[in-house]
């Protein structure tokens, strides 16, 4: 049994909404994935904080 963390688990839907937004035109791919790399990076940097 995998269990994901909350950060695993955030960072894959903000990942998927990244997709949808290129894909409905909202963003260019490159806009999508920078936007999604500095929420994901947050989103992991905040985690390990509550961890240590």
């Amino acid at each position: 049994m995998i269990i994901e963390s909350t950060a695993g688990l955030r960072s894959r839907q903000r990942t998927e909404t990244a997709i949808e937004e290129v894909l409905g035109g909202k963003a260019t791919s490159q806009q999508a994935l920078d936007k999604a790399a500095e929420d994901v990076t947050k989103l992991i940097t905040d985690y390990n904080k509550s961890v240590k």
